[in-house]
């Protein structure tokens, strides 16, 4: 982006706090996460339900140990949801991507607009029906990419302007430790999603914040026989070129994005909270106003709930979304 983006971010940042309704649709580890950002957003949890087919003991007994979501609703539905909260309009959808689509379709029968996380569904195929329904019944649907909301990223984009850059390097770094432990339990992916499908939406995100409008393709991908590591690479018709390199049985925890601006080599760290910058292997002050938005979550969450506040009279279809749906689909073109 050109314009300067702190203001934007501030102000997703404070749109969180709205204490507005929200069904949660999954009671797993994402869930769970999930309620514990916004009641702490919301600064209580009152507004919140989770529908938890699952399970739904277990997860009562998570939130009556956590004070944090002590008033969080639990249900074992999105009917009885909607049911006992009728002024419901928002869901994230966070439960087994083999599930997604029948519960984005679930939530858009009951009129919610819908935040689905990553990947929005295990085909291409699958998520354009989603994508179509969304158009047909006139509710938002957006894809949970919380990486496109680290504030560094923006800053980097905004001071290099790279959007005018014909010619652009870009390079994800993302390592993870096997049986990594993460927000109170271990990191597990789903069987039907390999890691290629699990990171495409993030390494999409992350380019599309520093290249906008690109017409990104998928130009090559690789991947060890047992799935740990590889690579994905994007190219677009201006000469760009964007690799996102994993290996999700590391010593240790790393997230950089590298970035070759000019003379500049640009490094952006996301592996904490907070993120930070080096420019040429010197330290680069992040702008005050950004400083204090810890959690990418967070300002995704905000940035969806001003988008809806925006496109009251007919939600415009995010153009991310179509993009997203194509790339997914070249790269099950590769896979088979």
């Amino acid at each position: 982006m050109d314009t300067d983006p702190s203001g934007e971010m501030v102000r997703f940042w404070q749109a969180a706090a709205s204490p507005v309704p929200v069904l949660i649709v999954g009671g797993g580890r994402w869930g769970k996460v999930w309620a514990s950002v916004l009641s702490g957003a919301q600064e209580s949890s009152k507004h919140l339900l989770i529908a938890a087919r699952t399970d739904p003991e277990a997860v009562r007994v998570w939130a009556d140990s956590d004070a944090s979501v002590d008033h969080l609703v639990v249900c074992e539905s999105i009917a009885e949801a909607v049911a006992q909260r009728e002024e419901l309009a928002m869901a994230i959808v966070c439960s087994r991507p083999q599930d997604h689509e029948r519960d984005v379709l679930e939530a858009f029968r009951y009129g919610l607009h819908v935040l689905v996380e990553k990947p929005i569904s295990t085909t291409a195929d699958s998520a354009m029906r989603m994508l179509l329904e969304s158009q047909r019944v006139q509710r938002k649907l957006v894809v949970g990419t919380e990486f496109a909301y680290i504030p560094a990223l923006h800053q980097c984009a905004h001071e290099w302007r790279l959007s005018a850059r014909d010619s652009l390097e870009v390079r994800v770094c993302w390592e993870d430790p096997a049986l990594e432990t993460r927000y109170g339990s271990s990191k597990s992916r789903h069987p039907e999603v390999d890691a290629l499908g699990d990171l495409l939406p993030h390494a999409f995100s992350i380019f599309r914040v520093l290249a906008p409008g690109r017409d990104f393709r998928v130009a090559g991908v690789s991947q060890s026989g047992d799935g740990q590591s590889g690579w994905i690479r994007f190219q677009d018709p201006r000469s760009g070129v964007f690799t996102l390199v994993f290996d999700l049985a590391a010593g240790k925890r790393k997230r950089c994005v590298e970035v070759a601006a000019g003379r500049d080599r640009v490094v952006i760290d996301f592996n904490e909270k907070r993120s930070s910058m080096t420019v040429n292997q010197r330290p680069h002050t992040l702008d005050p106003r950004l400083f204090p938005l810890t959690s990418t979550l967070r300002l995704q969450w905000g940035a969806f709930i001003t988008s809806l506040c925006e496109d009251r009279q007919q939600p415009e279809v995010d153009p991310s979304i179509p993009a997203l749906i194509q790339l997914q689909r070249e790269l099950e073109s590769f896979s088979r």
